[in-house]
């Protein structure tokens, strides 16, 4: 979690020291209960520090505070594809915060290359157990890229 500007330029610098160059954020800012995760000047850090990696991946409440305004099932997609042309990066906007009226979570997407939209359709699981779910697929993410996948292929198999 990266609550401060001090410790967000800090692991810029350390990227650039290592010349890094396809990383994931997982931008962690909300907590469950809704509770901000960030000092007030890390958010504004926080979006600058997020251009310079390949894919960010929010849940809906992080998505809510990155372009200010509210994401439902219907503007899902749009929100995914202006995060992604704001911040200059690919996005996958985790639905998992949005009300389902089935067993399928609907994560969306958006390929900075092509301005592709993807829907991924994944089943909910029932679970309290959820602290680190996000920068759990993000590393497994990170791990299939690594591996050669392209970005779509990557982030389908984090997801499975």
């Amino acid at each position: 979690m990266l609550h401060s500007c001090a410790v967000i330029k800090c692991v810029q610098r350390k990227l650039e020291e290592y010349n890094v160059k396809n990383s994931i954020i997982d931008p962690v800012m909300v907590a469950t209960s809704g509770d901000t995760l960030l000092d007030k000047d890390a958010i504004s850090c926080l979006k600058l520090f997020l251009t310079k990696a390949v894919l960010v991946t929010p849940n809906i409440p992080e998505a809510e505070l990155l372009i200010g305004h509210k994401i439902n099932r219907d503007t899902i997609e749009s929100a995914a594809k202006e995060i992604g042309e704001r911040f200059k990066t690919s996005i996958l906007l985790k639905g998992g915060h949005l009300k389902h009226t089935s067993n399928t979570i609907t994560d969306v997407l958006y390929l900075k290359k092509t301005e592709e939209l993807i829907g991924i359709n994944n089943q909910k699981i029932r679970t309290n157990h959820t602290h680190g779910t996000g920068c759990s697929l993000s590393s497994s993410i990170a791990a299939f890229l690594s591996l050669g996948y392209s970005m779509s292929e990557a982030v389908y198999k984090g997801c499975a």
